[in-house]
């Protein structure tokens, strides 16, 4: 199976995409307000309605800052960890400032921004949750 990827995120945040034959998954979102601009770079490559599945990879505001937005707009359903769930309704990325950062710079900026909040999400129905890697959704999926 033929598997493209791309990335169409900006210079702070990565919004990866993954194409396969079946359907396009995009790997997180991003920061509140970056909805309109993953879609118009999105829509240069395919259309909206490819978009199938959202992977997330944990619940930070940076990683699903404009799911909630991003959910409305399509048909995705989201992939997560079950824990994930709850944590996505709270709005909150639930980490003290500076805390898990993977560089100095990103501890940094993480002083500077404060605010660690994102709308709330409910994924209810649309969420697809993931505990480890023998739950093989995909497979049984087709995509």
């Amino acid at each position: 199976m033929s598997i493209k990827v791309r990335n169409i995120g900006g210079y702070v945040v990565n919004n990866y995409l993954l194409k396969t034959p079946h359907c396009v998954l995009a790997i997180d979102t991003g920061y509140p307000g970056g909805e309109g601009r993953f879609i118009r770079r999105f829509e240069r490559l395919w259309p909206l309605s490819e978009l199938k599945y959202i992977f997330l990879t944990h619940h930070h505001d940076d990683h699903a800052g404009f799911l909630g937005d991003l959910m409305n707009n399509t048909r995705t359903k989201v992939v997560l960890h079950p824990k994930a769930i709850r944590l996505l309704e709270t709005g909150q990325s639930g980490e003290p400032p500076g805390a898990g950062y993977s560089s100095r710079l990103a501890s940094l900026f993480s002083k500077v921004k404060k605010d660690f909040f994102f709308p709330p999400v409910t994924v209810g129905g649309r969420a697809v949750p993931v505990q480890d890697e023998s739950d093989q959704f995909f497979l049984a999926d087709g995509s």
